[in-house]
Parts: C-alpha cells; sequence; structure tokens
C-alpha cells in the first residue's frame, strides 16, 4: 500500500486478530499487467463480505485463483456469487461465515485438489456464460424486442407508471 497511514492501519486490525505482520504481503499500487502478474502469488482468493467482488472474482478466476464466497442478501453482496454459479463452481459458495472459513481451510490443506482446480479454472471462464457475449447480446436484444412490442401496442399493453414517466 503506497500511503503510510493506511497500510499502518491494516496491519493494526490483522495484529489484533492474532495475525502477525511478517505473514502479511500489503503491495503498492501498480499497473494493470502487475496487477494480474501478482496473481502468480495468490492461492485462494477470500471474497469480501459484506461487498463481494465483481471484476477482480472475473480476473481471479481467470488467472486460475478460486475464490470463496459467502453470499448475503444484497445484491452487492452476491456478484461473486453469480460468477462461481456461471462457471459451475458452486463448491467454493459458503452457506455462513462457519462454512467460510471451513470450505477455505479444506482448499487450502488439499493440495492436489486446489492445483486441480487452479489448473481448470482459465477454461472454465472462458467456456462459461461470462465469457459468451453472442448469448449475452441476443438474450438482450430479445427482451428488448419485447419491451418495444410491448411498447407499440399501445398504452393499454403498457404499464401505467412507464406511460407516465415518458412524457
Amino acid at each position: 500500500l503506497g500511503d503510510e497511514t493506511v497500510r499502518r492501519r491494516y496491519l493494526d486490525m490483522f495484529s489484533a486478530a492474532g495475525v502477525a505482520p511478517d505473514r502479511l504481503e500489503l503491495l503498492p499500487p501498480s499497473s494493470h499487467a502487475e496487477y494480474m502478474a501478482a496473481y502468480q502469488k495468490v492461492d485462494i482468493a477470500l471474497d469480501p463480505f459484506p461487498f463481494s467482488g465483481g471484476v477482480t472474482t472475473c480476473e481471479a478466476l481467470w488467472m486460475g485463483v478460486p475464490v470463496i464466497t459467502w453470499p448475503g442478501e444484497t445484491f452487492a453482496s452476491r456478484h461473486t456469487f453469480s460468477h462461481l454459479s456461471n462457471i459451475g463452481l458452486t463448491e467454493t459458495i459458503a452457506h455462513d461465515l462457519t462454512d467460510y472459513v471451513d470450505r477455505a481451510e479444506s482448499l487450502a490443506t488439499d493440495l492436489p485438489r486446489l492445483a486441480a482446480l487452479r489448473a481448470s479454472l482459465r477454461e472454465r471462464v472462458a467456456s462459461s456464460p461470462l465469457c459468451d457475449g453472442k448469448r449475452f447480446s441476443d438474450d438482450l436484444i430479445g427482451i428488448l424486442r419485447k419491451i418495444w412490442h410491448k411498447w407499440a401496442a399501445g398504452p393499454a399493453d403498457w404499464p401505467k407508471s412507464q406511460e407516465d414517466s415518458s412524457r
């Protein structure tokens, strides 16, 4: 981390939780290429809560780093859940805090399983709906056509609130 005050705050928080500072590597700001290369040093990513990762989750998975998540009830807490579900990696989706820790510990201590998972992640992402731009655009066009047809059919078929908001 570039700001020493922020760096110290993180070290103090982890220290208060029993994590020795020498077990942490806090990196300074970097270019996107350097950031992606840093994933080579990461075995497992722990999705934060209550606000889940979005692009960072996709980047971790693309770089072969499995992500453990504990989705909540809000939209902001379920991004990683959606990404993992779309690539078929539901084994890293926890049901509660204890399960979150258990899943992370289980994967971290099963090195053959971790290695196999890491080796498969890029292909899983590439062949999933996350990277299927044609499917996404076809679905979006279909939805927009339905909306257009409903609107073109006239006010009787169009919800009153949307009719009013277009004036």
